[in-house]
């Protein structure tokens, strides 16, 4: 049976091999990447997300639109967001939040259970990594651009993309 142009297009790109990457796929992806200089959309994580698996994401909120472009080219489907509005403490003004957009595939999100700590000072926080081990199933789990992940995380390093080189 002949397959049409409207299902090719649906089909996800193939999955490409990652040299250097850890064995097996993870159910939850967690990235704080740098939105000024990498391109992102080009990182090849289709591979190493299972078929069922979620993905956080920060982003600034100047960059949301390619961040759910880059979710989407991930393989991920957009279900929900927090903000983060910075220190605690500090006066309130106008400054923008950093988001953190939570993406699934091959299920849905029904809800988000757990609590953050209130001194939450940065979006890299060990807190942010407990809290997403408290409301995700179990399995392995991948931290990208993270100097140093908490135990139970795998680190993806910058080095792992290889080829890619920042974007001018």
């Amino acid at each position: 049976m002949a397959v049409s142009a409207a299902a090719r297009r649906l089909q996800p790109p193939p999955v490409r091999a990652l040299p250097g990457a850890p064995p097996g796929r993870f159910r939850v992806l967690y990235a704080d990447p740098p939105w000024t200089t990498f391109p992102l959309r080009q990182l090849p994580l289709r591979g190493l997300a299972d078929d069922e698996a979620l993905l956080f994401l920060w982003a600034p909120a100047a960059k949301l639109a390619e961040a759910l472009r880059v979710m989407e080219r991930w393989g991920f489907r957009y279900q929900t967001c927090l903000a983060w509005k910075g220190e605690p403490g500090r006066p309130a003004g106008f400054e923008p939040p950093e988001l953190l957009l939570i993406g699934a595939r091959g299920l849905v999100l029904a809800a988000l259970n757990g609590s953050i700590e209130e001194s939450v000072r940065h979006p890299g926080s060990d807190a942010i990594y407990k809290w997403i081990e408290q409301m995700c199933p179990p399995g392995p789990r991948a931290s990208l651009f993270a100097a140093s992940p908490p135990e139970g995380w795998t680190p993806l390093p910058d080095s792992l993309w290889g080829g890619l080189q920042p974007s001018e």
